[in-house]
């Protein structure tokens, strides 16, 4: 299906849910998901948990650091780095650590991107969340922004979950109401990230959103327009995709990476 006949069928869908669904839409039109695999698999996974609840400018700053370290092959140089001077880069322990264990994963040739290309995303995710520091939320937005899965629901994601429930029921089950829009989960979430973005006041979920918000910290779907499509300019950043981690029931949104007991936060 292409996106007008997608877009046709998520307001065929959306109208006897709710009118306010289908109203979101409608006004965003069809929508496609391109997936961005411009940089290796292992970079752009390792940039992404490098970058997690950072402001941009300091998630930019801190990846140059770490990039301007690397003497050759970025997973080599991870892999072998002393976690003394990925933290001196401005990464913390934890991510430190998980960067390394990516790196090392890759070396392995447990994330050859073919091969992963080929697995199914719930393969494919328990295959990534088995290494330490890389949680579901993490590997939904790679299997969305890197492979270009069109039937993925990411609920851990703060923004798609909340505008989602904003615009049906806090008694609906979201991912029951995701469930309908099979096989293009995925696209229902670029919807429901688009429509936070749409938000005409710069009131979200009922709490203000000071303007200028480069130096603030970055939410979770931040990543699909910086780390994800490898981009990390902030003026092209929506509202949503800025100030998601506002919204969480925690510090921070989305991802709890938690392996064996362990944060990377």
């Amino acid at each position: 299906m292409n996106a007008n006949e997608i877009h046709a069928r998520f307001l065929d869908i959306a109208r006897p849910i709710s009118p306010e669904l289908a109203q979101a839409i409608a006004s965003i039109g069809p929508i496609e998901l391109i997936a961005d695999r411009s940089s290796p698999f292992a970079d752009r996974l390792c940039r992404a948990i490098a970058g997690q609840q950072l402001s941009v400018k300091a998630a930019r700053s801190i990846w140059n650091r770490v990039v301007s370290s690397d003497n050759g092959s970025l997973v080599e140089h991870l892999a072998a780095v002393a976690p003394e001077e990925l933290r001196a880069c401005g990464l913390s322990a934890a991510k430190a650590r998980a960067v390394r264990e990516v790196a090392r994963a890759s070396l392995d040739g447990l994330l050859d991107t073919n091969e992963l290309s080929e697995l199914h995303p719930a393969e494919r995710s328990k295959r990534l969340t088995a290494i330490w520091g890389v949680g579901q939320w993490t590997a939904d937005m790679m299997g969305i922004f890197y492979f270009g899965d069109r039937d993925i629901w990411p609920e851990g994601d703060v923004t798609a979950r909340k505008t989602l429930t904003r615009l049906t029921s806090p008694r609906r089950k979201t991912i029951r109401t995701a469930a309908q829009f099979a096989p293009n989960r995925s696209l229902l979430a670029l919807y429901m990230w688009q429509q936070a973005d749409n938000i005409p006041t710069r009131q979200f979920f009922g709490i203000h959103i000071p303007k200028g918000m480069d130096d603030e910290p970055i939410g979770d779907a931040f990543l699909n327009r910086s780390i994800f499509s490898d981009c990390a300019s902030g003026a092209n950043m929506g509202l949503g995709q800025r100030c998601k981690n506002i919204f969480s029931d925690k510090l921070f949104t989305g991802e709890t990476n938690r392996i064996n007991n362990k944060s990377v936060f």
